[in-house]
């Protein structure tokens, strides 16, 4: 025969555990902890008591709060005026044979307020013809200023013709800073640009706007007629037929030579000025090393149009450059009565005989149709 038992309930035997909160609509305190498992309950009427007061002071404050029921979470009302103040907190589960045991003390904060500071000395000044650097000076970050603590600066953004600012986009810098980077403009457009704070509750108010136009166009036509010459079995000399600029584009600035090893990706390669040389001699090179080569001009504006396609080259010994490209050719005509324009594309395979004792050339050609 199985006897029956009934044990007699207790009062809880411990605190709950991960006693925190924070965040929350200003004015709240929130109050969160990890809920005890049902067993530990000890008994029937199964809830706890929240204790709590202003940060440093000696006495809890009076006020009785139980909640009852297995919950985690308590928001306390301490009023919009003390917003992101700290309070010292603790809990104890209770049922109704008495309390358990006070959790250690935790230090939380009240929920933040809407930052009333704005930023002042906002200006914007272009990087390039698609991207402006906004600049401002930097708020103080203090719980007055900011009604909590900083998070960072939101950048809006849009064009002074045809966008509004309702709809205007933004760029978000975390942390205390002075100045954010906006891309993907449109070139030589006008924009305005403002700026405001935020912090966990929202943004702050927007500062004036300043308006900037940003550059014109990067070179838009690509050197053709890219020739490597070889010099030694560390050093290379390039020549390319430069281009001209528009006055839809900046002016042109110089020259770089784009050079990266295969197998890299094209944004990992070292970039040589020419400055404004249509020739650049390179002397730190590897030999028996495949490289990839492209050149583009640049200008205010920024990168232009890089050479295509990439010549692929090595250096190895005695005299020698061995290479496969292909060579474009593009032929054109043009007259009074048949305005028509042909072309062909060649592809050519070239490997430098390695027993030959002189210097391989490579060319790229490309005649612009007029």
């Amino acid at each position: 025969m199985i006897g029956l038992f009934t044990t007699h309930g207790v009062s809880p035997d411990r605190p709950p555990d991960e006693v925190g909160g924070g965040g929350g609509k200003v004015g709240d305190l929130v109050i969160t902890w990890k809920p005890l498992p049902e067993w530990e309950h000890n008994g029937p009427g199964f809830g706890y008591r929240v204790f709590l007061k202003n940060a440093g002071d000696d006495e809890w404050d009076e006020d009785d709060i139980y909640i009852p029921g297995n919950v985690g979470r308590y928001v306390h009302l301490v009023g919009a005026q003390n917003y992101y103040l700290t309070y010292e907190i603790a809990i104890l589960a209770y049922n109704d044979y008495g309390q358990g045991p006070m959790s250690r003390v935790v230090i939380i904060r009240s929920a933040m307020g809407l930052p009333n500071i704005i930023p002042k000395n906002v200006l914007a000044q272009p990087l390039n013809s698609t991207a402006c650097s906004v600049h401002w000076i930097p708020v103080e970050d203090s719980r007055e200023n900011l009604r909590g603590k900083l998070g960072g600066y939101r950048v809006s953004y849009w064009k002074e013709c045809c966008e509004i600012e309702e709809q205007a986009p933004r760029v978000t810098v975390e942390g205390q800073a002075d100045s954010g980077t906006v891309i993907g403009l449109s070139p030589d457009t006008p924009y305005y640009f403002d700026v405001m704070v935020f912090n966990e509750a929202g943004n702050g108010p927007k500062s004036q706007y300043f308006i900037q136009r940003t550059l014109r166009q990067a070179p838009i036509d690509m050197p053709v007629e890219v020739q490597i010459e070889r010099r030694s079995s560390t050093a290379i000399f390039i020549s390319w037929r430069g281009v001209s600029t528009t006055q839809a584009e900046e002016p042109l600035e110089g020259y770089k030579v784009r050079l990266w090893t295969d197998g890299v990706h094209l944004k990992q390669g070292i970039d040589y000025d020419a400055e404004r040389e249509t020739t650049l001699f390179i002397d730190d090179l590897q030999s028996n090393v495949y490289y990839k080569l492209r050149v583009y001009g640049y200008s205010r504006g920024g990168m232009g149009a890089m050479s295509y396609p990439a010549l692929k080259f090595t250096l190895g010994k005695a005299n020698h450059l061995r290479a496969s490209l292909a060579v474009l050719v593009l032929e054109s005509a043009l007259d009074d009565r048949d305005p028509t324009v042909g072309a062909r594309m060649v592809r050519r395979d070239l490997l430098a005989d390695p027993t030959a004792n002189y210097t391989s050339w490579i060319r790229q050609t490309t005649t612009k149709i007029s």
